[in-house]
């Protein structure tokens, strides 16, 4: 180790690694070395750490702002499968036994 400084230490142990502070103006302000590596999680990852606290502190609200989305696509994947074999099912084959009746009753010079 001669050949670094005294007092030296990695970036990864140097006091204030990858931390972020507020200023007085309430401005996130990163340490000049927070790009590298990924020392604390809530750091590189905000708007997570936005709804963990919102969960912790009303659990009902963040409940329904992530649970009403998911329902909502449920439903949706509920009704367009239902649509589905509603026309598959039901309406397709009641187009095609009226169509295969019309076809019979018709001339049967005009077939052809």
């Amino acid at each position: 180790m001669g050949y670094l400084p005294k007092g030296w230490l990695p970036p990864a142990l140097s006091p204030g690694f990858g931390r972020s502070s507020i200023d007085r103006r309430g401005a996130l302000k990163r340490s000049a070395n927070a790009h590298v590596g990924c020392s604390n999680f809530f750091d590189w990852c905000p708007m997570l750490a936005a709804l963990l606290r919102l969960f912790a502190l009303r659990p009902i609200l963040a409940g329904s702002l992530l649970g009403i989305p998911i329902l909502t696509l449920i439903l949706l994947g509920v009704a367009a499968a239902f649509v589905l074999k509603l026309t598959l099912f039901v309406i397709l084959p009641i187009i095609a036994v009226v169509w295969i009746i019309k076809r019979l009753r018709r001339d049967p010079i005009r077939t052809m």
